[in-house]
C-alpha cells in the first residue's frame, strides 16, 4: 500500500476526519494519507493527523470539495490515489488494497470504484451516463443482475461510481475537478469530465465502506448544511453543460435554476395560446418540432392537424411518451384529417376548434430556440386590442428571412410592396405595422370571425390570405424580437411524394383568377406570371423599391 495515497478533504466536521483518517492507518499501515482542511484550523484533528503520520494541509476556508481535490491532487507522488469522503470509515471490507491490485493487473482500466452503507445497508450508486439532447440520462447497474467479470473481485465497465474509488494518479491529473463548483454537483460533473476525455472506469462491488459511522460524532463545527446544500453549484452545474435537466440513478429530476424561473414564465405566456401545427408526410420535421416546444414551453396546449393517408398512431404514442418525459406537462392533441384537404382547411380546423383566445400558427419543420420567445407576442397583442396578427422572425442556417410588406393589387399584378412602416418599442419589444407575415405569427381568436383561409387553396394560401386581411377590421404587426429556427428537413421515403404534392402549380393558378390578376410579384424582383396556355412562368424584374 506504499503506492496509494488518501487525499481527504475536511469541512466543518472534524470528527468524521478523526474517525477515517484513525480507521485508514489501521487498517492500511503503509497507505499514505494527505487531509486538506477547508474549515478552520482545527487543533484536534491536527494533532490526530500527527499521530498517524498524515499531512494537515490548509486550504482556504470554503474553496470547496473541487478546489481542495485538485490542490492535494498536486501533492501525491505515488502511482496510485485513493478518493474518498470524511465521513468514510474504513475496515478490511473497504478492500483498497484490492482495488489497487486490480489496477496492477489491468492495464485497461484508469480507476476502479466501489460501494458505501449507512446504517448498515448497502447502497447503490454505480452506473453509465450520457447526454441526451438538453439533458443528462443515468441508467444504474444492478449490482445483482449485471454480468461480472472475476479477478479477486468482480467488476464491469461503467461510467460513473461513488466518490470512493482508487485511480492511477497520472491518469486522473488531466481531468481537474471543476473549481467553480465546491461541493454539489462536483461527483458526476468529474466523472462526466473523465468520460469525455476518454478516462475508463470499473465498478466492483466488492469493496465497501461504511458512509457516516453511527458510532461516531461528526463534532459539526459549523453550519454545514448550508454550505452543502447551497444554490450556486446547482446554477454552476447546469450552466457549464448547457441542460435543463439531469436524471440521477435513482430517477430523480433535477431541473435547472433558469429552467424552473423560464418555465413560470412560460406557464403565464402559454395559459391562453393554442400552438396550432398543420402536418403532411413530413414525421422527422414534426418530431423535431414538437421536442423544441416541450423543451422550451412545457406548459404548451398543443395541437397537431395530421392530413396523411392513415393516422400514425404508434407514432404519436411513441411521441407522448418522449415528450412527457422531456416535460410536456399537457397532452397533446392530434386530429385525423382526411388526406390531402390543404393547409388551409387544416389551419381552419385548428383555429376554430380550439378553445384559447390566441393562435400560434406553425408548420412542422419549424424549431423552437432560445430565441422563441412567444411571450412577447402575447404582450403585443395584450397591448393592442385592434391588433389581429403577431408575426415573428424566421431564420433559416443562420440567415434572416424576411416576408413583412404591403399587398396591393395594381392592374393585373399582384404587388409586395414595402410597409415603410416605423419601428417602435413597448417595454423592449420591438415592433411594426406591416401588411404580411411568415407562418409564424400569433393570431387572435376573434379575428376568425372575420376571416379564414380558402378551402379551395391547399397551398398558396398565404398570399390569398393576407390579401383578405386587408378588409379585416384589425392590423398585423411584425417582431423581430420573438425568433423561430427553419432548419433543413431530413429526407426519407416520404419527401419526393410531399414535394410533388407541395408544388402543384393548380393553386397558383386559382389563386391568380380568383384576383382576376396574371402576376405576382415580390419584393426582390421575382415575378409569377400566369400564360395564355395556362402555364405558369417565372422571371425576374427590378426589385420593388
Amino acid at each position: 500500500m506504499k503506492k496509494v495515497t488518501a487525499i481527504v478533504i475536511s469541512f466543518l466536521r472534524p470528527g468524521y476526519t478523526k474517525a477515517c483518517i484513525r480507521s485508514l492507518r489501521k487498517t492500511y499501515p503503509k497507505i499514505r494519507i494527505i487531509v486538506g482542511e477547508n474549515g478552520k484550523k482545527d487543533i484536534g484533528l491536527a494533532q490526530v493527523c500527527n499521530e498517524v503520520k498524515a499531512r494537515y494541509v490548509m486550504l482556504p476556508f470554503d474553496s470547496g470539495v473541487c478546489v481542495g481535490r485538485n490542490k492535494l491532487l498536486e501533492l501525491v507522488k505515488t502511482k496510485y490515489v485513493l478518493v474518498g469522503d470524511d465521513d468514510f470509515f474504513y475496515t478490511e471490507k473497504a478492500g483498497v488494497d484490492k482495488m489497487k491490485k486490480f489496477l496492477d493487473k489491468h492495464g485497461e482500466y484508469d480507476l476502479v470504484g466501489g460501494r458505501v452503507t449507512v446504517g448498515g445497508v448497502l447502497q447503490n450508486y454505480q452506473g453509465y451516463t450520457k447526454k441526451v439532447d438538453r439533458h443528462f440520462e443515468s441508467t444504474p447497474i444492478d449490482p445483482e443482475t449485471i454480468k461480472y467479470q472475476t479477478d479477486d473481485i468482480r467488476y464491469c465497465q461503467a461510467d460513473l461510481t461513488f466518490n470512493y474509488f482508487v485511480a492511477r494518479t497520472e491518469k486522473i491529473r488531466p481531468t481537474p475537478w471543476d473549481e467553480k463548483i465546491k461541493v454539489a454537483y462536483e461527483h458526476y460533473s468529474w466523472f462526466y469530465d473523465f468520460k469525455c476525455a476518454g478516462g475508463k472506469v470499473a465498478f466492483s462491488p466488492n469493496p465497501v465502506v461504511i458512509h457516516k459511522p453511527e458510532h461516531v460524532n461528526p463534532e459539526y463545527a459549523g453550519d454545514y448544511a448550508s454550505f452543502r446544500n447551497r444554490k450556486s453549484d446547482r446554477a454552476r452545474f447546469f450552466q457549464k453543460y448547457d441542460i435543463d435537466y439531469s436524471i440521477d440513478m435513482r430517477g430523480h429530476i433535477s431541473y435547472s435554476p433558469l429552467y424552473t424561473r423560464k418555465k413560470e414564465i412560460n406557464m403565464r405566456a402559454t395559459k391562453y395560446v393554442d400552438f396550432c401545427i398543420t402536418t403532411f408526410k413530413r414525421p422527422k420535421a414534426l418530431r423535431r418540432l414538437l421536442i423544441s416546444i416541450a423543451r422550451h414551453f412545457p406548459m404548451a396546449n398543443v395541437y397537431v392537424a395530421d392530413q396523411n393517408e392513415k393516422l400514425d398512431r404508434v407514432f404519436y404514442k411513441k411521441m407522448r411518451r418522449e415528450l412527457e418525459k422531456i416535460g410536456l406537462s399537457k397532452r397533446l392533441f392530434i386530429i385525423d384529417l382526411p388526406y390531402d384537404c390543404g393547409l388551409a382547411h387544416a389551419r381552419n380546423y385548428l383555429v376554430l376548434n380550439t378553445p384559447n383566445k390566441y393562435k400560434l400558427i406553425l408548420d412542422d419543420d419549424m424549431a423552437f430556440t432560445e430565441e422563441t420567445d412567444i411571450g412577447k407576442m402575447v404582450t403585443l397583442l395584450d397591448q393592442h386590442p385592434k391588433c389581429g396578427i403577431v408575426g415573428g422572425m424566421v431564420k433559416q442556417l443562420g440567415h434572416e428571412i424576411h416576408f413583412e410588406f404591403s399587398l396591393e393589387i395594381i392592374g393585373n399584378t399582384i404587388m409586395h410592396t414595402p410597409d415603410g412602416q416605423p419601428t417602435r418599442d413597448f417595454e423592449g419589444i420591438s415592433y411594426r405595422k406591416t401588411g404580411c407575415v411568415l407562418n409564424f405569427a400569433m393570431m387572435r381568436k376573434d379575428m376568425f370571425g372575420y376571416i379564414q383561409w380558402d378551402r379551395n387553396l391547399k397551398v398558396t394560401e398565404h398570399t390569398d390570405f393576407y390579401l383578405q386581411m386587408k378588409k379585416v377590421p384589425m392590423y398585423i404587426l411584425y417582431t423581430p424580437d420573438v425568433v423561430v429556427n427553419h432548419p433543413p428537413v431530413e429526407k426519407d421515403e416520404q419527401y419526393s411524394e410531399y414535394k410533388a404534392l407541395r408544388q402543384r402549380k393548380e393553386f397558383m393558378v386559382k389563386m391568380l383568377k380568383k384576383y382576376k390578376v396574371t402576376r405576382v410579384k415580390y419584393l426582390n424582383g421575382q415575378v409569377t406570371e400566369l400564360m395564355p396556355d395556362g402555364a405558369l412562368k417565372r422571371y425576374k424584374e427590378l426589385p420593388i423599391q
